[in-house]
This record gives structure tokens, C-alpha cells and sequence, in this order.
């Protein structure tokens, strides 16, 4: 099995007012700070129970596409009038940039290549054993390591650079906040429709990245808001940012038919 490719790289994207802002992240092919489409992000790939990467925006792989993202019902419901019942076990889900996708029983390879000028690393936080993180550790610049390991249980993990302390990436979120993060989604291939070894069954399911701030040291100065009006916190030393990544099943389980 040939590991998948990525590439810690930087660049500037335009914001909606056309400012270009400095960003980093993992891309699919080495690009330069000031070119004009840098690669800070991958497309979704799979990585399937027979050895193969694939790239692919929806998953299951073989499932319909709901045009224009409406799935069709299967039918009236007959039982609540103007309500519908879904077509169960058909739909794929669509996947945002940043996602990747492993089935149970596959294992992950990733050849990661560090184009920056300063020490950086991928980890998967709680995919190891014993819900213990898992990474390629320092990547010098310009050179490369490949990670292999075995998918975890079902469910979804956050990837990221976790900065100074691999064992604490909380403690170290810069990497992060400038765009060194992802999600691993892991599925079970023989029961896509499930959320879990117990379900929930879904007709779909969106995948969430979060970032959060939490204040752990002494409150705002008297007579001033804790955040300013750029979303700046006024008291950066007593901030910490973290991540999680959640899956999001649909129907909820009371809307289910």
C-alpha cells in the first residue's frame, strides 16, 4: 500500500474583503508562501479495508448522490400527514475539505513532508492504543516521515500539529489556529448507516470541526469586555483554543421514521 501524501506547507488566502491572511496546513502537494493557489488543505480520501486510498467527497462510496443535497423520500407517511419517511440505507454523505475517511479494519499510511523552515509534526489525538495520541513526532524542514498505524474504533478524531508539547496539544493551539488541523472520520464498512456499533441509524451524516476558547486565568480587566470587537481576546495569556471533531447524524433521533 502506498501511503497518502501530505505536504505542511504556508500561504495567504483572501478574506471576504480581498485581505490577504497568512495560513498554514496540510495540502496534497508541496506549493510556495507567496504563490498564487497554495495547497493548505486535502481533498477527503478513504482509506479502504483492501489496502487502497481513494479520494472522494461522499461515503459510502458505491451509495446515491442526493441531487443538489435533497434526498429524495421513500415515500408518504402514512400515519402523519404532510410528513415523509426517509429512504433508509441509500444516501451518501458529503464530506468537507480536510476529512479523512477510514474503514475498521484498514490501516492508515501518511507520508508527511515539512516545506516550512521550522520544526512541525502530524499527531491524531486518542487514535492509539489506549485512546493514546499518535503521530510522526518532529519533522524536520524539508525532510519527511511516514506514519502507519492501525484505524481506531468507530467515531471521529481531530489531526493536527500539537505545537510544543505532543502530549498536551491544548498547551500549544497556534499550530492549530493558523490551519494545521483535520478530521478522521472511522467507519464501519458493514453498517455505513450506523453511528456507532448501536446506532443510531441515520439517512446522513455531517462531520463538524470546532474550534472553542476557554479562559483558565484571571477574569478581564475592570470595566472591559472579555473579547474585543476583531474577536481578539483582550487578555491573550489567560486564553487556550482546542478542537474537536463530531459527526452529526440526520435525521435526529426524534424526527426519525
Amino acid at each position: 500500500m502506498s501511503p497518502l501524501d501530505l505536504h505542511i506547507n504556508d500561504g495567504y488566502l483572501p478574506m471576504v474583503d480581498g485581505t490577504l491572511v497568512y495560513h498554514r496546513g496540510f495540502g496534497d502537494r508541496r506549493t510556495a508562501v507567496k504563490g498564487p493557489k497554495p495547497s493548505l488543505f486535502v481533498s477527503p480520501r478513504v482509506f479502504l479495508r483492501n489496502g487502497s486510498v481513494v479520494a472522494s467527497r461522499t461515503y459510502p462510496l458505491k451509495a446515491a448522490v442526493p441531487a443538489l443535497g435533497r434526498p429524495t423520500p421513500a415515500a408518504k407517511d402514512p400515519l402523519n400527514p404532510g410528513e415523509f419517511l426517509v429512504r433508509r440505507a441509500h444516501w451518501a454523505s458529503f464530506f468537507p475539505d480536510r476529512t479523512l475517511i477510514a474503514e475498521t479494519g484498514s490501516t492508515i499510511s501518511i507520508r508527511v513532508t515539512n516545506n516550512l523552515t521550522q520544526d512541525h509534526a502530524l499527531q491524531f489525538l486518542n487514535a492509539g492504543p489506549a485512546k493514546g495520541h499518535v503521530g510522526t513526532g518532529a519533522i524536520k524542514p524539508g525532510q519527511s516521515k511516514t506514519l502507519t498505524f492501525k484505524a481506531p474504533t468507530e467515531g471521529a478524531y481531530l489531526y493536527c500539529d500539537p505545537g510544543a508539547d505532543p502530549a498536551d496539544p491544548d498547551a500549544d493551539p497556534v499550530q492549530r489556529v493558523l490551519g494545521l488541523f483535520g478530521a478522521l472520520l472511522v467507519v464501519n464498512p458493514d453498517s455505513p448507516w450506523l453511528a456507532g456499533v448501536d446506532g443510531p441509524e441515520f439517512e446522513r451524516q455531517w462531520l463538524w470541526i470546532l474550534q472553542t476558547w476557554i479562559r483558565s486565568g484571571p477574569a478581564s480587566p475592570p470595566g472591559r469586555a472579555p473579547w474585543t470587537r476583531t474577536g481578539r481576546p483582550c487578555c491573550p495569556a489567560t486564553s487556550r483554543s482546542t478542537g474537536a471533531a463530531a459527526t452529526s447524524p440526520w435525521p435526529p433521533p426524534r424526527m426519525r421514521r
